[in-house]
């Protein structure tokens, strides 16, 4: 409805239907169930950032509508692939709540927009809410980041995040060695 495109730099994207991905941050799972499905829902996404950053061809900007939950998820991969300690990477994503400004992530969603898109509907519901004006954190009502549900998800389905990426995202540990060379020092 309103990507992010700079002119004179290139622009690609995966897309997804807005409504499966919002399946699971709806229901009792809440958003725990819903950052338990990225890793298998985004790896087309996820591929493509890491495919960026091993091409080294310059900055690579991602970012999803609000900026915390979708980025968040592949910020925390690329930092976890970087080698960074998952304590840090959780602190880094709590950031998102102390920095996101909600009024800015969004056009106004017209009613006709709504009626015509899932995806906008989505947005006008969210926009019409007084709660969602303001960032919320990141985790549970008991203090338990989102972001664990998707690490627990890849240690029980792969092992390890690096078995995730491996596997789902076909990073080698000569992929690994090469973005830690160029991305840390």
């Amino acid at each position: 409805m309103a990507p992010t495109r700079i002119d004179g730099v290139p622009y690609t994207a995966v897309g997804y239907r807005m409504a499966d991905l919002m399946a699971g941050f709806q229901g009792s799972g809440g958003s725990g169930e819903g950052y338990r499905r990225m890793p298998e829902f985004l790896a087309p996404q996820v591929r493509q950032v890491f495919a960026l950053l091993l091409r080294g061809e310059g900055p690579v900007v991602y970012n999803c509508s609000a900026g915390q939950d979708r980025t968040g998820f592949v910020t925390a991969l690329i930092l976890s692939a970087l080698g960074t300690p998952y304590a840090t990477i959780v602190e880094d994503y709590h950031l998102s709540t102390k920095y996101r400004r909600p009024e800015f992530e969004m056009l106004r969603i017209t009613p006709e927009q709504a009626a015509a898109n899932p995806g906008a509907a989505i947005f006008a519901r969210l926009q019409s809410d007084p709660h969602a004006s303001q960032p919320q954190p990141l985790m549970t009502a008991e203090g338990k980041p989102f972001l664990d549900f998707a690490f627990d998800e890849m240690r029980a389905r792969w092992g390890s995040v690096d078995g995730y990426l491996a596997s789902q995202i076909g990073l080698t540990r000569s992929d690994i060695a090469k973005l830690r060379a160029r991305y840390t020092r």
